[in-house]
């Protein structure tokens, strides 16, 4: 439980905004805050700190296999969260503006 909870103050700032981030940066951050725990650790412990499947699966007490799996669906569920993500440009300042769903029509239901 300490570690759990060690690595989760740990992973907090990793979300914390900072004025360098790019918009494609914070919009693999957003999908990635939006995986299952289990996904997020295994993709957080394999790319940030560089543990081997093995390695992350004797921290979580898991098999190297199912670190893996949780690690290749945690990707592949990035990926398609961040194709969903659809920018366009600000006219005025360039910023990227993100678009999810059109405004309906006046007098739609």
């Amino acid at each position: 439980m300490w570690r759990r909870l060690t690595r989760e103050l740990e992973s907090q700032r990793w979300f914390e905004k900072s004025p360098q981030e790019s918009p494609a940066e914070r919009a693999a951050m957003r999908c990635l805050a939006e995986l299952p725990l289990e996904q997020r650790e295994a993709i957080v412990l394999k790319i940030w700190h560089r543990y081997t499947f093995e390695e992350i699966g004797e921290f979580l007490e898991i098999s190297p296999n199912t670190a893996a799996g949780r690690y290749r669906y945690g990707l592949q569920k990035i990926k398609l969260c961040l194709e969903r993500t659809t920018y366009e440009r600000d006219e005025l300042t360039g910023d990227p503006i993100r678009f999810l769903e059109t405004a309906p029509s006046l007098g739609e239901n």
